[in-house]
């Protein structure tokens, strides 16, 4: 959960989105992490998030901040 919070605190960056439509933004992304066993049902919110907001920054590009956040997250969670 707090690996998909950091990836979404990023996108919504990325796509410029402030206000109550950042912690909307957020807990979708959260929330989509139930859809599928694996990491991939987060890459594929985001990504499409930011692809739909036309911010031009590919799918490898976002799973690797995605790797990124899930060290930060394990790093916050060992201190």
């Amino acid at each position: 959960m707090r690996r998909n919070k950091l990836l979404g605190d990023w996108a919504v960056e990325k796509m410029g989105v402030n206000g109550v439509a950042v912690e909307a933004c957020t807990e979708e992304g959260i929330a989509s992490d139930f859809d599928e066993p694996s990491e991939d049902d987060v890459l594929r919110k985001y990504y499409g998030d930011l692809e739909a907001n036309g911010v031009d920054i590919g799918e490898h590009l976002t799973r690797r901040e995605f790797c990124k956040f899930l060290k930060g997250a394990r790093d916050q969670l060992s201190e």
